[in-house]
């Protein structure tokens, strides 16, 4: 009766770990905390600057990193331009893996303009309207 139990709660866990959405949920948390890891980076990088009397910087994401085999630097990229916009900085993309980063004096002008540009991409997109017909 105890060899039964204990190979039934073997399968269980042999199961349980097999599972592709428990993988997957591992994978979505181990990509995100590598992406708070760049945000860190990206942040010293910013306060060094700011040290410096500097209101800009261009922060390079790793297109691969060593010993990271999942990861993926468009997913990183899109992650940082969200928190750091949300955080109200001034943020551009640079084609491939570059960002813009801008905190400087003029700053609420500039941040209030890219939100008003979101928007209006967002409800073009949603109604399927041309930018060119909506007013900024």
């Amino acid at each position: 009766m105890g060899k039964d139990k204990k190979r039934n709660i073997l399968k269980k866990r042999k199961t349980k770990t097999k599972d592709p959405l428990y993988y997957n949920n591992l994978k979505k948390i181990y990509q995100k905390e590598l992406w708070r890891e760049e945000y860190i980076r990206c942040r010293t990088l910013m306060n060094r600057n700011a040290k410096l009397n500097m209101y800009h910087t261009v922060y390079v994401v790793p297109i691969t990193r060593i010993g990271t085999p999942d990861w993926d630097y468009i997913d990183a990229i899109y992650y940082l331009i969200n928190k750091l916009r949300k955080k109200m900085y001034f943020v551009a993309y640079m084609h491939p893996n570059k960002l813009f980063i801008y905190w400087g004096p003029g700053m609420d002008e500039k941040a209030e303009e890219q939100e008003k540009i979101r928007k209006l991409k967002f409800l073009a997109h949603e109604n399927m309207v041309s930018l060119s017909s909506l007013s900024l």
